[in-house]
């Protein structure tokens, strides 16, 4: 019986256990989707060409492999270690585009295999949507919501007004190119990851600190949204917010996002909002930023700064789309408005309203947060903005004449040189610098499941579907948040086996005492066996009653091992709930499941 209640109770804790992290996973799987984006690093090739092991320092094998190829070195000379050009090229190899467009119509077809295994929140397609969001300060002036709020305590800015010479992002930070349109390599800070591709980036910072390096290792672009906005994830049946997201948040006030025009504020687990954060939302002023900087640098205490929710429920913010800050000259050609004093009032009148219609805080509980940003929009404004670029004077005319560029009058040619591919090249940069954007071309891809079985069969589906695919048209990913789970899943089972086996060494002890008890009660009940066989009893009727007996009592003792387990785990999930706390979702029970399965 002892065995068999230790046997029970590791089932009982091993299946907990699992129950525990098939819960997480569901949780999980609607902050942590698969993202496949456009341009991303195929993490798995890199490790297994050793691209990652310099980092931090040259390792003694390497050295001894790359320096010539030899096995042995001669100690007593200086030798040239190639094993940084080999790591280098190993990364540079592991950078892969993927073909979206392909990727975007097999996952709409309804035929598709994969898609009996999405989750409630299917398949999110994220767009690079270029745009900039003006505020209203409290002094009255227009401040870029990206402005460097780091700029200000550092004292390098001056006067309070918070205009936007501040303007850190939106491709307007001063990276332009000659023609007068932001570079490609403008867009500031923009690096904060966006909810509808995981929602797991960084918390309302106005750099993109680790989400930067991440952006750059998942391949996300660099484009120029305003840093201090995301999406939020869509419903099913086109609900503006999903319901994971509406659970995962109180409301504190106001109401969720119904429109185009409705954002959300967001704040943290304190109620609160980082002090830059509110300068670059024009909460506060440049002075007021600067007295709190100056008093923590002194060591004294910053002033309280308090807001009721009225207060910040239906103020209004400007959406400026990057279509918007280019002007006819009125000789077929376009200028760009860089965001200055003098032309914050004329962006602000071509922009589009936003309110914020209500206030959210990560509910305590809640194992979403699948919002990463202080302030989130729906998916209708991304349609929005999309739609008023096709629209915009500057792209029909860029369309409608492709070989001429609208901002310099010049033929593309001239300006890229005889080279035939330039003239595309030139003509897409200028279009993605109008903020252009095709529905049929997603800049990255969430695939959201609801379990681990489901995303694994997800991940068949795409394996499957690049084998009909030559390498320029396959799906590359990696799946970090799978590597470590499964992982987690696998040693808990090894656990569990190992101490099965331990266990069941006891169990076989007891089934070899219960044959030699057995045994020893024949040696001593010879007489009653007597009495039996001269009753007329066979030896195979004395050899049932001795079975039988073996029979019961194993049953017994297995029915009661099993019910005093069963009770134990009362008590046990009790202490489990004053260890963890009273939201753990960890259970301790009988996997009677296993049970009723096997049964004949």
């Amino acid at each position: 019986m002892i065995g068999i209640i230790g046997i029970a109770a590791i089932l009982a804790l091993s299946s907990g256990v699992n129950n525990y992290i098939d819960q997480i996973q569901y949780d999980t799987m609607s902050s942590y989707p698969i993202t496949i984006s456009r341009t991303t690093v195929d993490l798995n090739a890199m490790l297994a060409a050793g691209g990652m092991g310099g980092l931090g320092g040259s390792s003694g094998s390497g050295s001894s492999s790359s320096s010539g190829g030899s096995t042995s070195q001669d100690m007593t000379k200086v030798h040239a270690d190639y094993s940084d050009i080999k790591q280098s090229e190993a990364v540079a190899n592991s950078i892969k585009s993927n073909n979206l467009n392909d990727f975007k119509k097999y996952l709409d077809n309804p035929n598709s295999d994969i898609r009996q295994y999405l989750g409630e929140n299917g398949v999110v397609y994220s767009y690079d949507v270029n745009f900039s969001v003006l505020a209203t300060n409290p002094d009255g002036g227009l401040i870029d919501t990206d402005a460097d709020a780091d700029a200000l305590s550092a004292g390098s800015v001056n006067g309070g007004s918070g205009s936007s010479g501040l303007a850190g992002s939106s491709g307007s930070s001063g990276l332009a190119s000659e023609n007068g349109a932001p570079s490609a390599a403008a867009g500031g800070m923009a690096g904060m990851t966006d909810a509808s591709a995981g929602g797991a980036g960084n918390r309302f910072g106005a750099s993109g600190g680790m989400g930067s390096i991440m952006s750059a290792m998942t391949g996300s672009s660099n484009n120029s949204s305003a840093s201090n906005f995301s999406q939020l994830m869509p419903g099913q049946n086109g609900e503006p917010v999903s319901a994971v997201t509406r659970d995962s948040y109180d409301l504190l006030d106001g109401s969720w996002p119904s429109k185009a025009t409705d954002v959300v504020l967001v704040l943290d687990d304190n109620n609160a909002i980082p002090s830059g954060t509110l300068y670059q939302l024009g909460l506060i002023s440049a002075d007021q930023y600067r007295e709190a900087a100056d008093a923590i640098a002194d060591d004294k205490e910053a002033p309280a700064l308090d807001w009721s929710y009225d207060e910040l429920v239906g103020r209004t913010l400007t959406l400026v789309t990057a279509s918007d800050r280019y002007v006819d000259n009125g000789n077929g050609t376009f200028s760009y408005r860089e965001t200055s004093d003098s032309n914050m009032s004329a962006l602000k009148d071509s922009g589009l309203e936003l309110k914020v219609s209500g206030v959210v805080r990560l509910a305590k509980d809640a194992q979403n947060a699948t919002i990463s940003t202080a302030v989130s929009y729906t998916q209708q404004l991304t349609d929005w903005m999309i739609d008023h670029t096709d629209s915009s004077a500057v792209v029909q005319a860029q369309e409608a004449s492709a070989d001429t560029d609208v901002l310099t009058g010049a033929v593309f040619a001239d300006e890229a040189g005889e080279n035939g591919s330039g003239v595309k090249n030139t003509y897409d940069d200028n279009l993605e610098a109008f903020g252009k954007v095709s529905r049929d071309a997603p800049s990255s891809i969430s695939i959201y499941t609801d379990s681990f079985d489901d995303k694994e069969a997800v991940a068949d589906c795409i394996e499957a579907y690049n084998k009909d695919k030559d390498e320029d048209h396959a799906i590359t990913y990696t799946d970090y948040v799978a590597l470590m789970t499964s992982s987690i899943t696998s040693i808990v089972n090894i656990i569990t086996y190992v101490l099965i086996a331990f266990v069941a060494v006891s169990l076989v002890v007891s089934c070899v005492m219960i044959g030699i008890i057995t045994h020893i009660s024949v040696m001593e009940r010879t007489k009653e066996i007597g009495i039996l066989r001269a009753l007329g009893a066979s030896k195979h009727n004395v050899s049932q009653v001795f079975n039988a007996e073996t029979i019961i009592i194993g049953l017994c003792s297995g029915l009661l091992g099993v019910g005093l387990t069963a009770l134990l785990t009362i008590p046990a999930n009790d202490m489990v709930a004053n260890l963890l706390g009273s939201g753990s979702t960890l259970t301790i029970s009988l996997p009677i499941g296993y049970a009723r399965y096997s049964w004949p």
